[in-house]
């Protein structure tokens, strides 16, 4: 979608032009064609056009990429050790925003204010904060603008030492096969994965 427009939105519509006899392309009818002027009461144009997604650009990815010398993990831009969590609350990111916001469920792919990662299929790996409140939205996603990825997921890391890994995004649902080469990939790097939690995907 070139409005990068929620994709649980989108479904909503997709199913009306799905049910049609239409002969235009699903975007082309949403958005100018037969299916322009179709208002759904469980999600109205309002919202729909609203709740975006942010899609980084290559200047902007590099401000999440984060580079792992020696087991620790840096932001690569500014030499900064990544750290996402403390005894109470979750660290401000240091790329994004101040302010933290208190630790809930983290099991909850939908949660707002996690600390989630993409790895690229080059093996670049992006840490930043999920954001949920504000339009665009911030999500996996974002960092590779819809891209594809090798995994993605949660990470807690403690002043540069990965922690625990989760491999939950509702975006990429990430299969064992993606944990098993992210985890290598850490191994390769100087991480000691037998220190490191790892828990698999799971859908609420």
């Amino acid at each position: 979608d070139a409005k990068h427009r929620y994709g649980s939105n989108l479904s909503r519509y997709y199913e009306v032009w799905k049910d049609s006899d239409t002969q235009e392309n699903f975007f082309f009818w949403l958005d100018r064609g037969g299916g322009s002027k179709v208002e759904l009461s469980d999600c109205p144009r309002s919202v729909l056009d609203s709740q975006t997604i942010k899609y980084c650009d290559k200047r902007e990815r590099e401000r999440y990429e984060v580079v792992i010398k020696d087991g620790i993990m840096s932001y690569k831009r500014t030499g900064e050790r990544v750290h996402t969590m403390d005894s109470r609350r979750r660290e401000p990111d240091p790329v994004t925003s101040p302010g933290g916001s208190p630790e809930t469920d983290a099991d909850d792919i939908k949660q707002d204010d996690t600390w989630i990662f993409v790895c690229s299929p080059e093996g670049r790996v992006y840490v930043g904060r999920k954001r949920l409140n504000v339009s665009p939205r911030f999500q996996h996603s974002s960092f590779l603008a819809g891209g594809a990825a090798l995994a993605a997921g949660q990470m807690d890391v403690d002043h540069g030492n990965v922690v625990e890994v989760r491999a939950f995004s509702g975006h990429y649902r990430p299969k064992r096969e993606n944990l098993l080469a992210f985890l290598q990939m850490l191994h390769e790097r100087g991480v000691d994965t037998t220190q490191v939690k790892f828990r698999q995907f799971k859908n609420k």
